[in-house]
């Protein structure tokens, strides 16, 4: 008896540690170990600045990786150069990412050109990377079914209207989604464009924030995944004003499921798979 009670422990214990080696690692995880991935409407995933836990962040092998990989969505950070041309990087300055140093827009496109990505995931198979122009992102993505989530930082109402051109140029007006964690800067663009999607990204959603949105041509809400419980109310009046809702980073299927219970199906992930 006591050999049985032992052996029952111990298969517990490796299926209690294999559970907690799938949720915390930071390798790519299928989304089939969420629950909603086995219901009739499953959640729908963004990579999270491209496929990241598989290529260097915000890059074209970033991007394809997300494409290839059928993700729903593919987010992504955008900032303008001192001449105006829009480019993918998280951060305000290149020292992250490249062998360089200094703020994007400090310098030209072509002055960007003389530096290369040097970090990121996998960055040992790419040899003279580049930090991409929203133009190298969207011709890739023109050309394929995923949703392009393009996150502006800053407020910058000069580049704007070209931002939206060159959505245009691809066709993309109404398919791309413009997200920021700046209302001011989302306003500016709503000024220009009355239809194209907008969301709100937030660590701290109120109702006021919501009533804004409502207000301003249905813009969408993007909130911090692990705030959840402290933003539910605001997420609920969103939700009965039929604003879309989504979450971020969610990189837990633990957590997904979660997400699920509260009604949020659009999840931004670095890590797990559709």
């Amino acid at each position: 008896m006591k050999k049985k009670v032992l052996i029952t422990v111990a298969v517990i214990i490796v299926l209690l540690g294999a559970f907690l080696t799938i949720q915390l690692t930071t390798t790519p995880i299928s989304s089939s170990f969420t629950v909603t991935a086995h219901t009739n409407n499953p959640q729908m995933f963004v990579a999270h600045r491209g496929f990241s836990s598989a290529y260097p962040e915000n890059t074209i092998p970033a991007i394809e990786g997300a494409i290839n990989e059928g993700f729903y969505g593919c987010e992504f950070d955008i900032h303008t150069t001192k001449d105006g041309v829009w480019v993918l990087n998280h951060d305000s300055d290149i020292d992250k990412m490249t062998d360089g140093t200094g703020d994007i827009n400090t310098y030209t496109y072509e002055e960007l050109l003389a530096f290369n990505i040097d970090n990121g995931k996998g960055i040992k198979n790419y040899e003279n990377l580049k930090l991409p122009t929203l133009d190298d992102a969207l011709k890739i993505i023109s050309v394929s079914d995923i949703i392009p989530y393009i996150e502006i930082k800053g407020y910058d109402p000069v580049a704007f209207g070209n931002l939206l051109k060159i959505i245009d140029d691809y066709s993309l007006s109404e398919k791309a989604v413009i997200i920021s964690f700046d209302m001011e800067a989302l306003l500016g663009i709503r000024e220009l464009d009355s239809d194209i999607q907008l969301m709100y990204v937030t660590n701290n959603l109120t109702k006021e924030d919501v009533d804004i949105c409502i207000e301003n041509g249905n813009i969408g809400v993007d909130i911090n995944g692990g705030y959840i419980f402290k933003m539910n109310d605001a997420v609920k009046y969103a939700q009965e004003n039929n604003l879309q809702c989504a979450a971020w980073t969610v990189d837990l299927p633990l957590h997904a499921d979660i997400l699920n219970i509260f009604g949020i199906k659009t999840i931004t992930t670095n890590r797990i798979t559709p």
